[in-house]
C-alpha cells in the first residue's frame, strides 16, 4: 500500500478500513469521514471549507451559477507548491447548460472538485478542457499542430503564443492518455485542474491531485519568468487566511502522524469526536497494527473519564468481565464477549486495576480493511489494530508520549491466543 503514487516527494498511501471512532458517521455525513481519513493518512489536512473561499478564485470553474456551497477542502503541497482541492456546487437557472442537473425546485445544479496549485510566476489565462454541446457556437479557438487533440479539446485564451508555449506535444499526450475528463485553467498565480462529478472516495481526490501534479510537471519553466502582456495580477494561494479554510468538522481527522517510537512504527491523529454523547473534545489516538488475525472490536472505556454530569456511565454493547472490582471501574463494548475474555484474562486485568494509566485512556482493539480500489494491495486484507486514545492535542507532547509508552505497555501484554488463528466475528 506504500506504492499508489508520490506527490511532492511524500509517498502516498491509499485510504484504509475506519478506526474505531467510524462507527458513526462524522456529522451524519460519511464522505468527510472517508476523506478526512484519506487525507490525512496521505500528508493534507482536511477542512470542511467556507463559502468565502471562493472568493479567492476567478474564472472557470469557480464563476459558475449562484448559492456556491463549498463541502470539502483538501490543503497541502504538490511538487513543493501550495495546493488546495476544493469540493463545491452551486445553482443555476433552468436554461443551463446540459452539465447541470434539474432538481425539485425547477432550479439546475452541479457540482465540481478542483485542485489549484500555486504558480510561481504570473501568467496568462488560457482554459484547456473538453470539447462540448454549443462550442461551435462560441467561435474559433486556439488550434494546435495535433488534430486529434482539436478534435477532443477546446484551448481558450486571449495570448495565442502562450496558449501554444502551455499546450505542448507532451502535455497534449497526457490529456488524450487520460480516461477521465478534466479541465485545465493557467490563470494569474494559479494552475487550477478540476473534473465536474461529486467525489465520495479519497481515492478519486487522489486521482486529481496525481494528475493535476502531473500537468504542472508538464509546465516549461521559462513560462513563470516571462513577462506576459495578458497577465492580470492575483494573489498566490498562501495569502488566503486559514480561516476561509474553514473548521474541522466532528470526528474527522484533523491532523496525522506516522512516527518511530520505541523502534516500532506507529501513527498518531488528532480528531474530535463527540464523547460521552454530547461533549466535543479534542483527543489524539495512537494505534499500531499487530501481526495476526483480525480482531473484532471492543473498547475499553475508563468510568473516570465521564464528566460530572454523567451519574452513572454506560455504553451500547457492554460486556461484563465477571470481576466485580474491574467493572465497578471499566465499560468494555462490543459484540464478541468470547474475544473480550481472550482480551481481557485474569492477568491483564489484574495489570490493568494496578496502572493508574488505565483510568486517564481508553484502549480500542479493532481491525482494518485494506482494499484493491483504495490502498493497491491485489485483494482485500484485513489486519489487527491496537488503539490508544487520550484527550488533548499534539502540542501536549508529555500526554502524546505517555499514551505511545501505554499503546505499547498494552501491545506487549496482549494474550499469545490474540495473535494467532481467525478470531474476528464481528
Amino acid at each position: 500500500m506504500r506504492t499508489v503514487l508520490i506527490v511532492a516527494g511524500v509517498v502516498v498511501v491509499g485510504l484504509v478500513a475506519l478506526v474505531w471512532w467510524a462507527w458513526r458517521a462524522v456529522e451524519n455525513d460519511d464522505r468527510k469521514l472517508f476523506v478526512s481519513w484519506w487525507a490525512g493518512r496521505n500528508g493534507w489536512r482536511y477542512s470542511q471549507g467556507t463559502d468565502q473561499l471562493l472568493q479567492y478564485f476567478r474564472g472557470t470553474p469557480f464563476h459558475r451559477g449562484f448559492s456556491r456551497d463549498v463541502q470539502d477542502v483538501v490543503a497541502g503541497q504538490i511538487h513543493g507548491q501550495r495546493a488546495l482541492t476544493i469540493q463545491f456546487s452551486w445553482y443555476v437557472n433552468p436554461d443551463a447548460d446540459q452539465r447541470e442537473s434539474t432538481g425539485s425546485s425547477g432550479l439546475k445544479s452541479g457540482r465540481a472538485v478542483a485542485t489549484v496549485i500555486e504558480l510561481p510566476g504570473l501568467v496568462p489565462p488560457v482554459t484547456i478542457r473538453p470539447e462540448v454541446a454549443g462550442d461551435a457556437l462560441r467561435g474559433a479557438d486556439t488550434s494546435l499542430e495535433s488534430g486529434r487533440f482539436n478534435a477532443v479539446f477546446r484551448v481558450e485564451g486571449p495570448d495565442g503564443r502562450f496558449n501554444h508555449a502551455v499546450v505542448t506535444p507532451r502535455l497534449m499526450a497526457l490529456l488524450l492518455d487520460t480516461e477521465t475528463e478534466y479541465g485545465i485553467r493557467l490563470d494569474g498565480r494559479t494552475l487550477t485542474v478540476w473534473s465536474e462529478v461529486e467525489f465520495t472516495k479519497g481515492s478519486e481526490f487522489g486521482r486529481l491531485i496525481t494528475h493535476a501534479g502531473a500537468v504542472y510537471e508538464l509546465l516549461e519553466p521559462y513560462l513563470f519568468t516571462t513577462e506576459w502582456a495578458a497577465a492580470v495580477p492575483e494573489q498566490p494561494l498562501s495569502a488566503i487566511p486559514d480561516e476561509a479554510l474553514g473548521t474541522s468538522p466532528v470526528g474527522a481527522i484533523h491532523r496525522l502522524e506516522r512516527r518511530t517510537y520505541r523502534g516500532r512504527d506507529v501513527e498518531a491523529f488528532e480528531t474530535n469526536p463527540k464523547l460521552w454523547g454530547r461533549d466535543q473534545s479534542w483527543v489524539v489516538v495512537v494505534r499500531v497494527v499487530v501481526p495476526g488475525a483480525p480482531w473484532p472490536k471492543v473498547e475499553l472505556i475508563p468510568k473516570a473519564t465521564a464528566p460530572a454530569r454523567v451519574t452513572n456511565p454506560t455504553t451500547p454493547d457492554r460486556v461484563l468481565t465477571g470481576d466485580e472490582r474491574f467493572d465497578a471501574e471499566f465499560l468494555v463494548a462490543s459484540r464478541d464477549k468470547d474475544f473480550v475474555k481472550k482480551a481481557l484474562n485474569t492477568e491483564v486485568i489484574e495489570w490493568l486495576l494496578s496502572d493508574e494509566r488505565s483510568r486517564k485512556m481508553r484502549v480500542i482493539w479493532d481491525y482494518e480493511d485494506l482494499t484493491p480500489e483504495e490502498d493497491g494491495v491485489p485483494e482485500v486484507v484485513s489486519r489487527s489494530i491496537l488503539n490508544v486514545m487520550t484527550v488533548g492535542r499534539f502540542s501536549a507532547v508529555e500526554r502524546v508520549e505517555a499514551a505511545l509508552d501505554y499503546l505499547f505497555d498494552v501491545q506487549d501484554r496482549l494474550p499469545a491466543e490474540l495473535l494467532r488463528g481467525e478470531v474476528r466475528e464481528g
